[in-house]
């Protein structure tokens, strides 16, 4: 009979040594999600929204970087997947511009407003990049023009 498998299995002596690396990046990020989801839910325009959103990209950018960094450097990949399910799982149900994607897909007339960056260097940087959709986009199903 053949025993359980455990994450260590999987697991170079390099990708363990990424995965202990990384613990205090993700667990810091996992509690900077307290004051960022507070943000969100108690400040309704200006800085604080656009700082909200910028912090979900680096939170979400410190749990997929140490998945994989780890992933690549596992014996298994396909092992390690069946073995962090549950984080790739977080990874993905938590990107950033989701809420935003299901929000358009529920109202199809809505339109989108401008933001306090807008025609400013951070505005120009974000638009180039993928991460304008969660700073720059304010969904607001009321306004149906």
């Amino acid at each position: 009979m053949r025993g359980r498998r455990t994450i260590d299995d999987v697991l170079t002596g390099r990708a363990d040594v990424a995965r202990q690396w990384f613990e205090a990046p993700v667990l810091g990020a996992a509690l900077f999600v307290i004051p960022v989801v507070f943000i969100e839910e108690y400040s309704t325009t200006g800085w604080p929204q656009a700082v909200a959103g910028i912090a979900n990209w680096l939170i979400w950018a410190v749990f997929a970087a140490e998945f994989a960094v780890v992933i690549s450097l596992a014996n298994s990949r396909a092992g390690y997947a069946r073995m962090a399910w549950l984080d790739l799982l977080i990874i993905v149900v938590s990107f950033p511009i989701l809420p935003e994607l299901f929000a358009l897909s529920r109202h199809p007339s809505t339109t989108c407003t401008a933001t306090p960056f807008e025609g400013s260097r951070i505005h120009r940087h974000l638009v180039d990049g993928a991460t304008h959709q969660s700073v720059l986009i304010r969904v607001d199903p009321h306004n149906h023009h």
